[in-house]
């Protein structure tokens, strides 16, 4: 690049316009018609520079004696300063000396000689005629002057003139309309002076004209880059010198000069790098404009500064306090930092993002401390938002006020309740560092750790166990050691919570003794209800919470602890076989209410409801968090996801099913601890679907050796994997994973055959391996295990795991009873495998007619549920039997099941949905789900178009009925029945 211009190199582009208004108002001028022009603009402008050309190109040239001078801020309050400046060289001092001595007889030269020669402090002194003597002799001087030559006065940054000067300007252009003299004033109009009202007053008169110079046009701005860069220049690098310096001249020099020293290229590529450079020239030039104004504007400035963020909001009141400027001067201020460009127009945001940290950057630490902590005192005081406030009292190095505390930590609970757990980890790490509060340090541990909790459980343990150690009164700890126990539940540490839970439940025992109180016991059975939920999930503590639930009496639900209690304790009993209506009536009341019910106690009940075959309530429960993702922690929101899938999987809604999957697998945060359920249940979705390669990956994803030692996630993951191998036609590996998923479940101690019921697989598997004799013993030993679980799922997976093993008219007797069966369930993929299993034991037995109408149904059914694996499977026994391919043109009502049929029908003639419960005996709740399905089927949005879909044909299906499916289908758990 070329070296670049001297500063009297650069040429003056952009202002011939101006030039030649200059030039036509000098030649009138000379003619003796006085004028006066106001050149104005912003600092930077070129305003110096025009004056310097008209005073080298138009004023030498048309013989004008030109007194010039620039007016200093420092000299603004001194009397005839300016005066004194132009009169000053020696040329224009000597015609006044030779006019004063040709003119000796007048009184107006000594009283002009004596205002040229007078001290600084001249006028201040004065009396009033004096002052009128004065303005007098000068503009008597002037005149003789003007006797010999025509007269140019040219005087930069007028704005700052002192007001005596001024004054004799504006007198002596009053009475010199027919003498030869131009008065050319350059005036900043992103600063005012003290004389402003008096420059006001001369622009109005009728010889005074303005010249307000604008910026600089691309085609100046390009050809100034070309001098100082290269000729060679990229449209796109002028554009963005042009945006950057806003066509300011002086600006664009600079960013001309640092662009040039900096080496940046002119082309396309090098226009990015324009605004990063350009950005610290116009930070820079800012500042440079500030450094000019007067006091109170740099303490203002500088208060907005500090404020930053937020000082839109304050009033000239505090922001003048925080200044130390009287709040009638905040406003002059605030608008002389918008003339300067430091603010933005109309707003107190800084006009640059860095030139607020630029400004504070440039006062000392001491200053600044002291600043940011009178604006946190002004702000409380004024009764401002906690967070706004703590904004300030996080940049300060120390809390040496006791309300500072406070503040942080009521910003921390705002925040909390906002969900904006990053920042109250911010305001509470700092509230413990700073915080001179000993008693208080604990409780702030534990509202730190309940934000951590969320991002990083591991370090919410951390300061959980300090605030416990820091902690002497034991029902404190308690508290302190539930929250412990719940977030070892977030880090997957739950041997650590078992140990430091149980630990402090036996400690509150002894002091509480055997007749607590009202208040003890809730905290009894909080602390007790964490103990049970923390040891229940890995394979290390779930044996001693086992016997520990077994040993406790059950609470009457009273309570929110008693509650939270009876929901951990009926997922234990569901999972050991205990009666069916106490493990509902468990759950029942651990969710009666709601809201006052912590998630994973939650999560408990609705897991313990699922399994019994409680749809509606179960779908409610998980509804609870995972429709409520926002009011409730992360980890619990994607568990109670994985949990609807599963239970959408049992009822065979795989559609509902994927589409929850996907919602689990998304809903996780960054940093949360992973528990590997939303893979694991997408991947038995997969494997339905008939896509066991993309179930494979997802397991692939979550392998490792902790996943053994998680009780849910290990048996859960075996069955996918099983599954998956199995549709996969991996025979002996599907076998190897289905029976350790019995392994894993016996370990724990779960006997209940629809946890995760891998025996109906393994038995299909077995078959077709030709070991009969070992697929009859496991389908006897599931057969014994239903009957200890006698829901209709239960009963029927027995029966059909039974007639799969069995052979001729013994398994086509079991299997029709598995039909029966599985028809007053909710399980209605089961049922379709039934179905096809009933299909095929027909079609050996020879009765194709029979087989065909069997696995037509099994195809209608997989086909609602989503399962592709077994419409290929049954499709395939359906053509060994003589059937055809089922016509792409069904009619939507086909795809009604018969429960939903017969809503349908009733709903087509008018009736209310408490009428159709009424009159199928089921609850209201019931028909609505049925109704919402229906409507999803049919496309339609209300109940008068069922008149007209339903021709009233007799229902499809053979008199099962399909059950609740579920109001709103979502994802599901591996289903019990087979998947080849």
């Amino acid at each position: 690049m070329p070296d670049k211009p001297a500063a009297s190199d650069w040429p003056l582009l952009g202002r011939s316009t101006e030039l030649s208004r200059l030039s036509e108002c000098a030649k009138a001028a000379h003619a003796g018609h006085a004028r006066l022009v106001v050149v104005r603009g912003p600092a930077g402008v070129g305003r110096t520079s025009l004056l310097a050309a008209v005073r080298r190109d138009v004023l030498r040239h048309n013989e004008f004696l030109v007194l010039d001078a620039t007016c200093p801020e420092t000299d603004r309050e001194i009397g005839y300063s300016t005066v004194r400046a132009l009169f000053a060289p020696a040329e224009v001092a000597d015609a006044a000396d030779d006019v004063t001595a040709r003119h000796r007889a007048r009184v107006g030269a000594k009283w002009a000689r004596e205002a040229l020669t007078a001290s600084r402090s001249a006028g201040a002194d004065m009396p009033r005629l004096l002052h009128y003597q004065v303005l007098y002799g000068l503009f008597w001087l002037a005149a003789e002057v003007m006797t010999d030559r025509p007269l140019a006065i040219v005087l930069d940054d007028a704005q700052w003139c002192d007001e005596l000067s001024l004054r004799w300007l504006e007198f002596l252009l009053r009475r010199a309309d027919r003498l030869p003299l131009l008065v050319v004033l350059g005036q900043r109009t992103d600063t005012h002076g003290l004389a402003q009202d008096i420059l006001a007053g001369m622009v109005a008169d009728s010889r005074a004209e303005t010249v307000d110079l604008p910026p600089l046009a691309p085609a100046d701005v390009a050809e100034l880059a070309g001098i100082a860069l290269d000729d060679r220049l990229d449209p796109l690098f002028v554009r963005s010198c042009a945006d950057v310096s806003r066509g300011n001249p002086l600006l664009l020099r600079r960013l001309l000069e640092e662009l040039a020293r900096s080496g940046v290229s002119t082309d396309a590529t090098g226009a990015g790098a324009v605004a990063r450079v350009g950005g610290a020239v116009v930070v820079e030039s800012a500042l440079d404009r500030l450094v000019e104004q007067p006091e109170p504007v740099r303490a203002v400035a500088t208060a907005v500064a500090v404020l930053d963020g937020m000082s839109g909001d304050v009033g000239p009141q505090s922001l003048g306090e925080l200044a130390g400027v009287p709040p009638r001067q905040v406003s002059e201020a605030l608008d002389a930092l918008r003339r300067i460009d430091v603010l933005q127009p109309g707003s107190l945001g800084f006009a640059h993002d860095s030139l607020s940290a630029s400004m504070i950057g440039r006062i000392a630490g001491e200053e600044v401390e002291r600043l940011r902590s009178k604006a946190a005192r002004l702000l409380n005081d004024a009764g401002w938002a906690a967070e706004d406030i703590a904004g300030h009292l996080m940049l300060l190095s120390d809390l040496p006020e006791s309300w500072m505390l406070g503040v942080l930590v009521e910003a921390a609970a705002c925040a909390q309740r906002r969900h904006a757990h990053g920042v109250a980890v911010g305001y509470l790490r700092r509230a413990i560092a700073l915080g001179r509060d000993e008693a208080a340090r604990p409780h702030l541990r534990v509202d730190l750790a309940r934000s951590l909790a969320e991002s990083d459980p591991v370090a919410a343990l951390r300061q959980l166990d300090i605030a416990i150690s820091e902690t002497t009164d034991p029902r404190t700890r308690a508290v302190i050691a539930a929250q412990f126990g719940c977030t070892a539940l977030v880090a997957r540490r739950a041997p650590e919570g078992v140990r430091v839970v149980g630990g402090v439940l036996d400690e509150l025992n002894l002091v509480v003794g055997d007749r607590p109180s009202p208040a003890d016991r809730e905290l009894l059975a909080m602390v007790e209800w964490v103990l049970l939920a923390t040891g229940t999930v890995e394979r290390s503590t779930v044996g001693l919470v086992r016997a520990r639930a077994r040993a406790t009496t059950p609470p009457s639900g009273h309570s929110p602890g008693e509650r939270q209690v009876l929901a951990v304790m009926s997922a234990l009993a569901a999972d050991e076989c205990q009666p069916v209506g106490r493990v509902v009536d468990w759950a029942t009341r651990a969710t009666r209410v709601l809201p006052d019910t912590g998630d994973w106690a939650i999560l408990h009940a609705a897991r313990a409801l699922r399994l019994a075959d409680e749809v509606e309530a179960s779908h409610a429960v998980y509804g609870w968090i995972a429709d409520r993702g926002g009011e409730h922690t992360s980890a619990g929101h994607v568990l109670a996801l994985a949990g609807r899938a599963l239970l959408h999987n049992s009822t065979g809604d795989l559609h509902a099913a994927a589409a929850e999957g996907d919602r689990a697998l998304a809903a996780r945060t960054p940093g949360q601890a992973r528990t590997a359920m939303p893979e694991i249940v997408r991947a038995l979705t997969f494997t339905a679907q008939d896509q066991p390669d993309r179930a494979d990956h997802l397991l692939d994803l979550v392998e490792g050796p902790r996943i053994e030692e998680v009780v849910d996630e290990w048996r859960f993951y075996l069955l996918a994997r099983g599954h998956a191998r199995w549709v996969a036609g991996d025979l002996d590996a599907a076998l190897e994973h289905l029976l350790a998923c019995g392994r894993a479940l016996a370990e724990c101690g779960v006997t209940n055959p629809v946890v995760a019921p891998w025996w109906v697989g393994a038995v299909s598997v077995l078959t077709r391996l030709g070991r009969t004799a070992e697929a009859r013993r496991v389908a006897e030993e599931g057969q014994d295990l239903a009957r200890r679980w006698p829901t209709p799922r239960a009963i029927g997976l027995g029966l059909l795991a039974e007639g799969t093993a069995s052979a001729g008219t013994r398994a086509v007797e079991l299997l029709e009873e598995a039909v029966r069966v599985l028809s007053t369930s909710p399980a209605q993929l089961d049922l379709a495998h039934a179905e096809r299993r009933l299909g095929a034991a027909q079609l050996r037995l020879g009765d194709a007619g029979a087989a065909r109408k069997h696995l037509r149904v099994s195809m209608d059914l997989a086909t609602l549920c989503g399962s592709t694996a077994l419409v290929r499977t049954a499709g395939r026994f359906h053509a060994a039997a003589g059937g055809r391919r089922r016509q792409s043109g069904r009619s939507a009502v086909d795809n009604l099941t018969e429960a939903e049929r017969r809503v349908a029908d009733i709903a087509a003639r008018g009736s209310s949905n408490k009428e159709i419960a009424e009159a199928l005996f089921v609850t209201v709740r019931t028909v609505e789900m049925h109704l919402t399905n229906i409507y999803r089927k049919l496309g339609v949005s209300r109940r008068s178009a069922l008149a007209e879909m339903l021709p009233g044909t007799p229902p499809r299906h053979r008199g099962h009925d399909d059950g609740p499916p579920g109001r709103d289908a979502h994802l599901g758990v591996p289903t019990g029945a087979e998947r080849g």
